[in-house]
């Protein structure tokens, strides 16, 4: 075998560890991702329905939003929980039923500007 060779079985060998690596990475990703979509879909029936938020815009909303963005990555997994969560400085995000309840009690309508600023 030839210097050539070796090296084209390296670079194909390397591609396919990279390729790999990239096909788990995605895989991953799509679990993570469907894993947040229940943990959402979980919040929203045992604690905004369950409590009596009724309000099919607010619980759209709670669908929706990806909660775990907006807390630090090292406790993005306690996101969807019951409970505020630090988000650094000294603030939390509040508790999910506190935000439903809130957005609940104003009615807010398409075209509306809201500043909630966690008096």
């Amino acid at each position: 075998m030839n210097a050539k060779s070796k090296k084209r079985i390296h670079w194909t060998t390397l591609s396919l560890v990279v390729l790999f690596i990239a096909l788990i990475f995605q895989a991953n990703t799509c679990n993570e991702k469907e894993g947040f979509e229940k943990l959402r879909e979980k919040m929203v029936a045992e604690q905004l329905v369950s409590r009596g938020i009724s309000s099919k815009a607010v619980l759209d909303a709670m669908r929706i939003v990806p909660r775990h963005l907006f807390v630090p990555e090292d406790i993005q997994n306690v996101a969807y929980s019951d409970s505020p969560l630090p988000i650094g400085l000294a603030q939390t995000i509040s508790q999910p039923y506190i935000v439903a309840f809130m957005t609940e009690q104003i009615n807010p309508e398409p075209g509306m500007k809201i500043l909630e600023i966690g008096t």
